[in-house]
C-alpha cells in the first residue's frame, strides 16, 4: 500500500491561506485609509490618538472574556460566522457614509464594532492555525502566513494611496465588505477534526472567570513566555506610537504626500516578505535563534527611532532592512511559543497576551497623538524608541535563562 506522503500544501492550508490572502487585501486598504482619513479630515493628532483608542478598546476587554468560549466551541465555525458579520457591517458601513460623509462618531463606532469582532476573529484564527499545518512543516507554515500581509501591503497600500486621493472612500469600504465576504466562504470548506475541544457546560460566571484565570496562572509559572509577551507588549505599542507619528510627519510636510508614505510602508512590506521567503528556504540554527531575536529588535528599534531624521531615500532604505529582520525574528518567535503552548489552554494564554498588547498599543496612541500636539513629531517619535530599546535590553537581554530555552527548542 503507498504511504501518503506528508506535505505542508493540502487542503486545509490552502483553503485557509487563500481565505487569508482575500481578506488581506481589505484589511491593507482599510488600515491606510481609516487613519488617514480621520487626521487629514480633523487636522488633530490628539482626535486622531483617540480615535485609535477608542477603537481599540474592544481588542483589550473582548479577549478576556470570550477566551475560554473559544477554547470549548468550534474555531472554524467561528471565523466563518466573525467573517460573514463583518462583510455586512462593510457594506451597511459604506451606504451610510455615500449619504452622510464624514461624521467623526460614526466613524469611531464603526471601528469599535470591527474591532470587537477582528479581535474575536484574531483569537480563534490563532488558536485554529496550528491545527491546520502539517506537524512536520509547522515553521514554514508560519513563514507562508507571515508572507500574505506584507505581500498584499506591497501591491495594494500603493493603490489605496491613489483611490483615497482621487476617489471616494465609499468605494474602498464596499469593495472590502466583498473580499471579507469572499473570505468567509472559502474558510467554510476547510475539514478539522476539533473533536479534542470540550464541550461547553452550562454557563456559569464563577467557571468563566477561573478558566480566565487559567491563562494567567500558565503566564506566571512560565517565565520565558512572560517575559517573551511582556517585550512584545511594550515594543509593540512604541512602535504604534512611532507609525502614527509617521503618518502625520508625511501628512504634514510640504515636501512629502500620501503617495511616498505609501511608498514608505511598501518598502517595509517589501522587506517583510523578503525576509519571509528567506526564513521559509533558510533555517536559522537553533543555536542562534535567541541572540539573533535580540540583535534584530535593538537594530529595528534604533532604525526606527531615526527615521524621521533621514531623508526620504535612507527612510526607503532603512524600513526594507527593518521589515526583512522583524519578519524573521516574529516567524521564529511566534511558531516557537505557539508550539510551547498547550493546544487546550492556547486560546486563553492568547487572550491575555492579545489584551496586553492592546492595551500598551491603545495607550501609546493616545499618549503620542497628546504629545504630538506639544512636541515635534521626530521626538516623540525618539521617546518611544527609547522606551523600546529599554524593554528589549532589561527583559530580553537580562532574561536569556528562561527565554532561549523555548525559541532556540527544534520542531521540525
Amino acid at each position: 500500500m503507498k504511504k501518503t506522503k506528508n506535505r505542508l500544501w493540502d487542503r486545509n492550508f490552502t483553503l485557509i491561506t487563500v481565505g487569508t490572502i482575500v481578506s488581506s487585501i481589505g484589511g491593507v486598504a482599510m488600515n491606510i485609509a481609516m487613519s488617514l482619513i480621520v487626521f487629514d479630515t480633523t487636522n488633530s493628532t490628539a482626535l486622531t490618538g483617540l480615535y485609535a483608542f477608542l477603537t481599540s478598546v474592544p481588542s483589550f476587554i473582548i479577549p478576556l472574556l470570550i477566551s475560554p468560549y473559544i477554547d470549548s466551541h468550534s474555531r472554524k465555525k467561528m471565523i466563518v460566522i466573525l467573517d460573514l458579520i463583518l462583510a455586512l457591517c462593510y457594506l451597511i458601513f459604506a451606504y451610510n457614509i455615500s449619504q452622510n460623509g464624514f461624521i467623526y462618531y460614526q466613524y469611531v463606532i464603526f471601528g469599535i464594532i470591527s474591532s470587537l469582532i477582528g479581535s474575536t476573529y484574531y483569537l480563534a484564527y490563532q488558536a485554529l492555525y496550528p491545527n491546520l499545518i502539517n506537524k512536520d512543516f509547522i515553521q514554514k507554515g508560519y513563514a507562508v502566513s507571515s508572507m500574505i500581509y506584507p505581500t498584499i501591503a506591497i501591491l495594494v497600500t500603493p493603490f489605496t494611496a491613489v483611490i483615497y486621493t482621487k476617489f471616494d472612500i465609499t468605494y474602498l469600504f464596499m469593495v472590502v465588505g466583498i473580499l471579507i465576504g469572499i473570505s468567509a466562504i472559502m474558510e467554510l470548506f476547510i475539514k478539522v477534526d476539533e473533536s479534542n475541544i470540550k464541550s461547553a457546560e452550562k454557563f456559569s460566571l464563577t467557571n468563566y472567570l477561573l478558566e480566565i484565570k487559567e491563562g494567567y496562572n500558565y503566564l506566571k509559572k512560565d517565565k520565558g513566555v512572560l517575559y517573551l509577551y511582556a517585550n512584545l507588549s511594550i515594543v509593540n505599542g512604541a512602535a504604534s506610537g512611532n507609525n502614527l507619528m509617521e503618518m502625520t510627519y508625511f501628512q504634514t510636510s510640504p515636501l512629502l504626500t500620501t503617495v511616498m508614505y505609501s511608498l514608505l510602508i511598501s518598502a517595509e512590506t517589501l522587506g517583510r516578505t523578503l525576509g519571509a521567503i528567506y526564513h521559509y528556504l533558510f533555517k536559522i540554527p537553533n543555536e542562534r535563534k535567541y541572540d539573533f531575536t535580540k540583535t534584530t529588535y535593538l537594530v529595528y528599534d534604533m532604525l526606527d527611532g531615526l527615521l524621521l531624521f533621514m531623508p526620504y531615500g535612507a527612510m526607503i532604505i532603512s524600513k526594507f532592512v527593518c521589515g526583512f529582520l522583524g519578519i524573521n525574528s516574529a516567524t521564529l518567535r511566534e511558531s516557537a511559543l505557539q508550539m510551547h503552548l498547550p493546544d487546550g489552554a492556547r486560546a486563553r494564554i492568547n487572550s491575555f497576551v492579545s489584551s496586553i498588547i492592546s492595551f500598551t498599543n491603545m495607550s501609546c496612541l493616545l499618549v503620542a497623538g497628546i504629545l504630538a500636539e506639544i512636541f515635534p513629531y521626530r521626538m516623540v517619535a525618539v521617546f518611544f524608541t527609547i522606551i523600546s530599546l529599554s524593554a528589549t535590553y532589561f527583559i530580553i537581554g537580562k532574561h536569556k535563562k528562561e527565554i532561549a530555552p523555548i525559541l532556540n527548542t527544534e520542531f521540525e
